[in-house]
């Protein structure tokens, strides 16, 4: 043994609980001339859409900071994005950040460097998805549960239950009349659902199951295929699937409702049914190879402000985390806070991360991804068959 591993063993004797580096930012210097963010469809509007939805050329006529923005569909991209640091900040949900803290992605915040974070709700301010070894590794941005929407059309009494989507004939015959979300996170909606339904099986966390609740949750999204018309994962072409009638019910976002309601479809509705709901989280998180974190921290603080989160809550059709924008007179209607779920926060079971514990009965979220994979392509070539 050398002398180099007789140091290693030493340190490791030492300090065996060594906690992860970081590289928080102090303090504010000089602006760079640019800020690459990496977001969803529609996260860092200009105007190019329609005129007054621009949070972006505000920013940089006060900042100098020019925004170029990478545009990505999927987790994978998003990884790509702080693996090859294109990106300084990437906007993401609840799900994915314990995964890119453990990957060593993504870099501390230092909140105190973000003066508008004193205005963020303070039901969200230290949530559990983005605080690591009680250090804060996001900034939500904006926020909202999954709704079940319904044509009103279909139903003499209003839904109350998450049944009408997951069981046959449970109000009025819903044969080929169901959308179900694609993506293995629907997987949190099932098992809410069994949560309520099958008291039996002891659900305590709808994230972190064991194998027996899992197996029922396959079970479960198995047997719905059997009323089901589609997978949806674009909003607007699920809106389309309910304005031609193709649809009486589906787990929805607020922006779906919204959008029917504006080119006049008054038969619809949601509402956030009895047993509870999923929902996800938006934040912005700073690359560990961020070049431009000066920039970066202005757009943190800039994206908070009132007048901002009310115009980007009101264009997505989520719940802002500054709760002053509900209130704000500018383009998010009245009440749009409390229809969209502001209210019934402690109703919501938001997207996190989870890890299993090596030897134990918990369901990883690898496992969730390959069996939703596998059931949807089951669904597929049975279509392709009939």
């Amino acid at each position: 043994m050398n002398l180099i591993q007789i140091i290693f063993i030493f340190i490791i004797l030492i300090f065996p609980n060594c906690k992860k580096q970081t590289n928080k930012l102090d303090r504010l210097g000089n602006n760079e001339k640019e800020l690459h963010i990496g977001s969803y469809p529609g996260y860092i509007e200009k105007g190019s859409h329609e005129e007054e939805f621009d949070w972006v050329n505000s920013f940089e006529k006060e900042t100098g900071c020019n925004i170029v923005n990478h545009v990505y569909e999927n987790e994978s991209e998003i990884k790509k994005e702080l693996e090859f640091g294109t990106s300084d900040l990437v906007i993401t949900t609840g799900e994915t950040v314990l995964d890119f803290y453990k990957n060593d992605l993504i870099e501390e915040i230092n909140l105190e460097l973000i003066p508008n974070w004193q205005e963020v709700d303070s039901r969200i301010k230290f949530n559990k998805w983005n605080f690591f070894e009680d250090k804060n590794y996001g900034v939500p941005i904006g926020w909202a549960p999954n709704i079940l929407l319904y044509n009103s059309y279909f139903f003499n009494d209003k839904p109350s239950s998450w049944k009408v989507i997951f069981e046959k004939n449970s109000l009025k015959d819903n044969t080929g009349l169901v959308q179900a979300y694609d993506s293995h996170m629907y997987f949190a909606d099932a098992i809410l659902y069994l949560k309520h339904s099958r008291p039996d099986l002891e659900i305590q966390d709808t994230y972190k199951v064991n194998k027996k609740v899992f197996a029922e949750a396959i079970k479960l999204l198995t047997n719905q295929q059997k009323i089901l018309h589609s997978y949806w994962n674009d909003g607007f072409e699920q809106s389309k699937n309910f304005d031609k009638g193709e649809v009486m019910a589906s787990m929805a976002w607020p922006y779906q409702y919204h959008h029917l309601k504006s080119i006049g479809n008054i038969q619809f509705a949601h509402l956030i049914p009895e047993e509870g709901s999923v929902g996800w989280f938006d934040s912005l998180l700073l690359s560990k190879k961020a070049k431009n974190k000066n920039c970066a921290y202005n757009w943190m603080n800039h994206i908070l402000k009132k007048n901002i989160q009310s115009d980007f809550a009101a264009w997505l059709g989520i719940v802002p985390v500054n709760p002053r924008a509900c209130f704000e007179n500018s383009l998010l209607e009245k009440d749009s806070c409390d229809t969209n779920g502001f209210v019934d926060f402690d109703r919501i079971h938001f997207w996190k991360g989870w890890s299993c514990e090596s030897g134990s009965d918990c369901v990883s979220r690898e496992e969730w991804k390959s069996s939703f994979k596998e059931i949807k392509n089951n669904f597929l070539v049975q279509i392709k068959r009939d």
